[in-house]
């Protein structure tokens, strides 16, 4: 065999001794990869908190909803928070609860959340809904009977009168967004939507009877500090005010012209929020507004307000808490917020 061809054939055997080799890593070596978990973080940069319920007297258990299905819960004060396990991505508009014990979630998608175990499980119900009508955006509970309400697009109102197990539709359907439901002390459903329309229920949903405000702004949200007295908020300022139990509706001046999205009465005081990181507060006639920042370089934009005892916690582009004039932000990447919070912008 001269040297040519012992080259040639050495070069054919090495070549299949390669693909040979490729051959078996591709069938018998399997790969590992190893990846480090990920710890999620409490408050995240690109988190939006919608709305938060106060589970006691003294603001110490907290419950927060917002993007992407996320659930946190304090249980002292919000030094500590926990992250619980949703069955969905979609955005949650609104908690209210029940009891410490027993909650509601909803929003996009139809998606209606209940818990009776403080959160540690959460259940997924199926409610009816309207052709374009799956965007929940708001609930409330009556505190005496438990009776539930939720609220949103075209026209749907939701009743439940088992803690959410079921739900029936209390509304025919209708091509407007209702924002916001309340029951009133005097046990009449208010709900309040786009262009200015305002609707009440003084028969559990049977029928509704449209009110007559002085305003065609979409209309975000509404309280009442008594059986006379009550405030509606909305879009470019808009503050609305009755003190005839809804009856008649007056529009009321303030220095705010920014989108106001959340309201508050306390038992004491309203408080509206809204875009810009403007607060409004009111005593009980609703009548007169003072008007402040929650700081002075605070441009966030809020939709939910609870109390925490003398204090509250706000949330919507981030969250945090507002006490005597003073905004602690619940900065994001901690952990626990023992020390407090640095950053007051």
């Amino acid at each position: 065999m001269n040297k040519k061809v012992f080259i040639y054939v050495a070069e054919v055997a090495l070549s299949l001794l390669i693909v040979c080799g490729l051959f078996w890593v591709a069938f018998f070596v399997k790969p590992t990869v190893h990846v480090e978990k990920v710890e999620r973080f409490p408050f995240e940069r690109r988190d939006a908190f919608y709305s938060a319920a106060s589970l006691d007297e003294n603001g110490q258990s907290i419950c927060v909803v917002g993007s992407y299905g996320k659930i946190l819960r304090t249980d002292d004060g919000g030094v500590h928070w926990q992250i619980q396990k949703t069955p969905v991505r979609n955005h949650l508009q609104k908690v209210a609860a029940w009891d410490q014990q027993a909650l509601l979630a909803i929003g996009d998608k139809s998606a209606v959340l209940v818990t009776e175990d403080a959160g540690q499980t959460w259940t997924q119900v199926e409610v009816p809904s309207f052709p374009y009508g799956d965007q929940l955006l708001s609930a409330d509970i009556d505190p005496d009977n438990g009776r539930a309400w939720v609220v949103g697009s075209m026209g749907t109102v939701l009743m439940s009168d088992d803690r959410g197990k079921s739900w029936s539709m209390a509304h025919p359907e209708e091509d407007v967004s209702w924002n916001d439901v309340k029951v009133a002390p005097d046990k009449t459903i208010w709900v309040v939507g786009e262009f200015g329309t305002v609707k009440y229920s003084k028969n559990n949903g049977e029928s509704w009877e449209l009110v007559s405000v002085p305003t065609e702004a979409s209309l975000n949200a509404i309280d009442f500090s008594n059986a006379t007295h009550g405030v509606i908020v909305g879009l470019s300022g808009t503050i609305l005010a009755t003190v005839d139990g809804g009856l008649n509706w007056q529009l009321v001046e303030s220095e705010a012209q920014t989108h106001l999205f959340g309201l508050l009465w306390d038992g004491s005081n309203y408080h509206a929020i809204g875009d810009a990181g403007m607060i409004l507060s009111s005593d009980a006639q609703g009548l007169a507004w003072d008007v402040s920042k929650l700081a002075p370089q605070n441009f966030g934009w809020y939709t939910g307000i609870t109390s925490m005892g003398s204090s509250y916690f706000i949330s919507g582009a981030g969250a945090g808490v507002y006490s005597a004039g003073t905004w602690m932000p619940f900065e994001p990447g901690r952990r626990d917020y023992e020390k407090g919070n640095s950053d007051n912008g």
